[in-house]
This record gives C-alpha cells, sequence and structure tokens, in this order.
C-alpha cells in the first residue's frame, strides 16, 4: 500500500457513492428483522461477543472491560455528525510499530478518511504521533498495551427523506501490529444503533446482518485474521445518550 499524506486526511465521498446507495437499501431491510428479533445474530460471519463488560479500571487510558490478552476491543460512538472511535489492544507479544489503516472491503478500496484527534498511549503512557500517516508505520516503545482514539470526521452519511436516520459504510479503522491481526470486539454504545451489517474481505462479499444486543450495546466480534470484518451501521440520531 502506498504511503498518503500525514494526518488529517480528506475523504471523498463521492467514490463510495454506489457502496453507500446498495447498503442503504440492505440496511433499510435488515431494519425491519432487528426490531422484530432481537438480538440478531448470524453464525456465518460473526460470532457472539463473550468479553464481559465490568467498570472501567482506573488508569485513563484501560479499556471499559476485562480484556483478555491477545484482544482488542473497540467502541464505536456518534458525536454530532462524525464518530468518535477508540481500541484498546493487549497482546503477549510486544509491540513496537503500529499501522493505522483504511478498511480494505469490496467498495472502499478509494476511502480515505478525514482522521481528526488521533491520540496514542502505549502500556498507559502518551505517545508522539505528530508524523503518523495512514497507511504507514508509526514507531511506539515496546509495548503490550496499546490504546488509539480518533474522531471519523463527517462519517455520517443523513437520510433526505427520513429525518434522524444516517449510515456509516465505516465505523472503524483497522489497526495492524507489525502485519497481525487480533479477534476484535466492536461496541456501539448510546442505544442509537438501528441495525447492523458486516463485509468480509472478499472480493464478492455483500452487506450481511451481524451484531449481537449484550448488555444494551450491539457488538460484533471478528476473528483473527489479516483483514478484519467491516462494520456498516444505521443510526438514529433521535436516541439521546
Amino acid at each position: 500500500m502506498a504511503p498518503s499524506d500525514d494526518l488529517p486526511l480528506r475523504t471523498t465521498w463521492s467514490r463510495r457513492a454506489a457502496l453507500v446507495a446498495g447498503v442503504a437499501g440492505t440496511l433499510v431491510l435488515l431494519a425491519g428483522a432487528a426490531l422484530l428479533l432481537r438480538p440478531v445474530e448470524t453464525g456465518a460471519d460473526v460470532a457472539a461477543a463473550t468479553t464481559p463488560r465490568a467498570e472501567a479500571t482506573p488508569g485513563e487510558f484501560d479499556p471499559p472491560v476485562v480484556l483478555a490478552p491477545d484482544d482488542e476491543y473497540v467502541e464505536t460512538a456518534v458525536v454530532d455528525d462524525d464518530l468518535l472511535v477508540t481500541h484498546w489492544i493487549s497482546t503477549t507479544t510486544p509491540m513496537d510499530r503500529f499501522t493505522v489503516r483504511a478498511p480494505r472491503s469490496p467498495g472502499l478500496a478509494d476511502f480515505r478518511p478525514d482522521l481528526e484527534d488521533l491520540v496514542v498511549a502505549a502500556d498507559g503512557n502518551l505517545v508522539d504521533v505528530g508524523g503518523v500517516s495512514l497507511d504507514v508505520p508509526g514507531v511506539l516503545p515496546s509495548a503490550e498495551r496499546l490504546y488509539v482514539r480518533y474522531r471519523l470526521a463527517g462519517a455520517l452519511q443523513r437520510n433526505s427523506s427520513v429525518a434522524d436516520r444516517a449510515l456509516a459504510t465505516v465505523t472503524a479503522m483497522d489497526i495492524g501490529l507489525q502485519w497481525r491481526s487480533l479477534p476484535r470486539t466492536q461496541s456501539f454504545p448510546g442505544g442509537r444503533v438501528m441495525t447492523l451489517a458486516c463485509l468480509a474481505p472478499g472480493a464478492r462479499a455483500v452487506p450481511e446482518s451481524c451484531g449481537t444486543y449484550v448488555e444494551g450495546a450491539w457488538q460484533v466480534r471478528s476473528p483473527a485474521g489479516n483483514v478484519p470484518v467491516t462494520v456498516i451501521a444505521q443510526f438514529d440520531l433521535a436516541v439521546v445518550r
């Protein structure tokens, strides 16, 4: 993958217009089923999230759940028309490199997100990310715990015909760890999710219903692999957190 300009980067939303239209139609169909059958789960793409929720530990960069070794937990929250995304990663193999990557599912090859407010901490200590670029490895002090937070600016595509409905075809970036990928749980707190769909890595992949409703939040559990599952979400912005 070719290096890109330094963060923040501009997103060319028009290149994703065809995917957005297709996904929107798919999620309209899935939304009705999700409201009638809650929780919704399909074994073909994701398994039920097994990471138990727990009270946050005192550290500023500690996860809000008990995170097992060699695992990743991600929270995606709606903030205005943006998405605030936080990753917590635990590994038994110390990390000294990390890479922020755009999802590589079909139809998203030209997606270049506008990332803002990037914050990185390694083993509880802030890391200087002034020179970090998308798809270009950033240097870390050797660490077993990684915290990455950023804002996906303008990630929500509002529905022109239904007020307070919005679609996000990308709800999190991929955090590469020296070309390794860990199992990942992605959670959507706040009760705003109407339905979720997942795109697998294959060239012919299509959005499929996914996710499990766990203790007040939708979650998607992805297995370890070279390319994490891309989670697409439809939100009801009228819900107040």
